[in-house]
């Protein structure tokens, strides 16, 4: 995050060197980031923003340089019950963590297939994470990625540029479980530019289980692939709120039993899903049902072939950004609308006689 040369004093800690990247005001508090280059620090940096923490009641970035994490022994965990002070963990940087993020793949925190990966209890206060990989979790919730299990929000929740993938959890949520809230006509759980693949629940969700309190909720350019929930439940993506749920350019395929369950009115657009389960939607348009060809799905390369369905088939009105692996849209249109491909990534091999 951006600091002034003046505002990076660094701190040493048992564990390693934790560098504070900032230090500037803001009106409802201060704001405080961390840089971080170990599990040690990470944890260590996640405890200062925590109840009993000198930093709860500040605004909270962890920036994570681009490694492999482990967890120690147990989650990375954070919990912040009466807060209303922000917390944002993104990885994908250099040491010293200058510049932007980027890149999920290269930040990677492991659960070893014997902890939850990251916890996070903030209730009263904005959530973020991003450019990250969440894997090989095992817990009874939201295995991958914990948000605001048990307790009620108030706030929002922000997840984009993840990959998700092998964790199992005895209860929902085995990819993401993630519970937000915000004021009507606001999303309460925002999740953008996720790949979501082979996790597994023992509950509904095996790959991410989204509930807003109050507010919407939105699954959007994602792809979220072989995922699976034990016995008739949805292996897939659940989704539900007081408003509707917005589904927008999405792979959702092959998750057993169901891909996409809907526990209210909704908006689908862009979607290729083998089942969807639930309330019908409100509003549907350019939805599919064949079966995506990716790249090299057993590789774990998930993005799109050329020849598949969903390739440049979504209308949109604004342009993109960048995707999952920070590749900039490739988006043939005219003036008035442009046409993107569903799913995480927007760079397809290929599509312009050249490797995108």
């Amino acid at each position: 995050m951006p600091a002034l040369p003046s505002q990076r004093p660094s701190v040493r800690f048992a564990a390693g060197l934790l560098v504070l990247c900032g230090l500037l005001a803001s009106v409802a508090a201060q704001a405080r980031g961390f840089c971080v280059a170990t599990a040690a620090e990470l944890q260590h940096a996640l405890d200062l923003a925590s109840d009993g923490g000198p930093y709860v009641d500040e605004n909270v970035t962890i920036q994570i340089v681009s490694g492999t994490y482990l967890t120690p022994g147990q989650a990375f965990t954070s919990k912040a019950l009466e807060t209303t002070s922000g917390l944002t963990i993104e990885g994908g940087f250099a040491p010293g963590c200058p510049g932007v993020a980027r890149d999920a793949s290269t930040t990677v925190l492991d659960g070893q297939g014997v902890n939850g990966v990251l916890i996070l209890r903030r209730p009263h206060a904005w959530t973020t994470v991003r450019h990250l990989t969440l894997q090989n979790g095992n817990s009874d919730v939201g295995a991958g990625l914990q948000v605001n299990y048990d307790v009620t929000p108030t706030e929002r929740v922000a997840v984009n540029h993840v990959i998700v993938r092998g964790n199992h959890a005895s209860g929902a949520g085995g990819g993401m479980y993630l519970r937000g809230a915000a004021p009507a006509g606001f999303l309460g759980v925002d999740v953008r530019w996720a790949l979501v693949v082979d996790n597994a629940a023992g509950d509904d969700g095996g790959a991410i289980n989204a509930l807003a309190t109050s507010g919407g909720a939105r699954v959007e350019r994602s792809t979220i692939i072989g995922n699976s929930a034990a016995g008739s439940t949805v292996g897939g993506v659940t989704c539900g709120c007081p408003q509707a749920c917005l589904i927008k350019a999405v792979y959702a395929w092959g998750n057993s039993t169901s891909s996409l369950h809907l526990f209210v009115p909704s908006s689908v657009a862009c979607v290729d899903a083998d089942v969807r389960t639930g309330v019908a939607p409100y509003y549907e348009s350019s939805n599919l049902s064949a079966e995506p060809i990716f790249v090299d799905a057993a590789g774990g390369d998930y993005r799109v072939r050329t020849d598949s369905p969903g390739f440049r088939a979504c209308l949109d009105l604004v342009p993109q950004d960048v995707d999952l692996d920070d590749g900039i849209y490739q988006t043939p249109g005219t003036s008035s609308h442009i046409l993107t491909t569903f799913g995480a990534y927007g760079d397809v091999p290929f599509a312009d006689a050249f490797d995108g």
